[in-house]
């Protein structure tokens, strides 16, 4: 027969209720008034850690403050030092402030001023320059040309080059070779003046062949151009090298196709068999292949003998 449980005792009582009397069962459960005893006991140990804790805060603010100045033992070496050189050996190090001297490291990737020689230089170009155009015969442009060299951005140039186009064309096209504007343009492009005084040489040759463009035949007088436009294709400034190679794209574009193979050829000859640099040259050739691509075959058998080197 299995056990039976039974709800008023503690635990399970194994036989029924033969084994356990009435009595028995019910002072087990009574015995579960233990749970006061528990509390009692929980509320004395909680008082007494309270008190005892107390005790101890109490006496610690009673404790007398260190005077300022008293010394004290701290963790440096063996020795007794006081409150204020221990602080100060608890702050933080202060940063050394950064050397103002440059360095190779800092100056990398920044823009390294002029030095003293090539300030020197370039004024000294900028004087030649000068004493260059005061030999020429350039009255009505004087104020101009100074200007130009003068100016320090593009724009500006540009302005000064636009007023010199329309100085040399109202007095016609004979003014090119009446104030040496060969020569100025070469004095522009001299290799020690600054880029921008370069460029601007180029830049100027470029809208006087443009103001005079399409004005036959005052293209003739633009022949003598090819030579300081191809040379200028040497230099070593991209900026320059553009605006020379827009300069000859420009007198190229003056002249009818008939006088590629009569005028121009002859002219690109003469440059190739000079003492130009090899990029000059090399345009010069690109030239050439222009003229037999698109000029009239009879044009080119008479100058064929012309166009074939010699062993000398």
């Amino acid at each position: 027969m299995p056990p039976k449980f039974n709800p008023n005792v503690n635990t399970f009582q194994p036989g029924g209720d033969n084994q356990n009397p009435e009595g028995s069962n019910q002072q087990g459960y009574q015995g579960s008034n233990g749970y006061g005893n528990n509390n009692n006991n929980y509320q004395k140990n909680y008082n007494k850690n309270y008190n005892n804790n107390q005790q101890q805060y109490q006496g610690y603010n009673a404790r007398t403050p260190t005077p300022k100045g008293a010394p004290i033992k701290a963790k440096k070496g063996n020795k007794m030092v006081s409150i204020d050189d221990f602080l100060k050996t608890q702050e933080p190090a202060t940063p050394e402030p950064e050397s103002l001297v440059a360095t190779p490291d800092s100056l990398s990737g920044m823009s390294t001023p002029m030095s003293h020689a090539a300030s020197t230089s370039s004024l000294a170009s900028m004087a030649s320059l000068n004493t260059a155009l005061q030999k020429l015969s350039v009255e009505p442009l004087k104020a101009n040309l100074i200007n130009l060299q003068n100016s320090q951005k593009i724009s500006e140039a540009r302005e000064e080059c636009d007023q010199i186009a329309e100085i040399m064309f109202s007095y016609g096209a004979s003014s090119i070779n009446d104030w040496q504007i060969t020569e100025v343009i070469k004095s522009l492009s001299r290799p020690k003046n600054p880029a921008l005084i370069r460029e601007s040489s180029m830049l100027l040759l470029q809208t006087i062949s443009r103001k005079f463009a399409g004005k036959t035949p005052y293209e003739a007088y633009f022949v003598q151009f090819f030579g300081p436009a191809l040379d200028l294709l040497s230099d070593k400034e991209n900026t320059v090298k553009r605006a020379a190679q827009a300069a000859a794209d420009s007198l190229l574009g003056m002249f009818p196709t008939e006088a590629c193979p009569s005028v121009l050829l002859t002219e690109f000859l003469a440059y190739l068999k000079g003492s130009a640099k090899w990029p000059g040259k090399i345009a010069a050739l690109k030239f050439v292949d222009r003229f037999i691509e698109e000029s009239p075959a009879d044009l080119l058998e008479l100058r064929f003998v012309d166009a074939i080197p010699s062993k000398s």
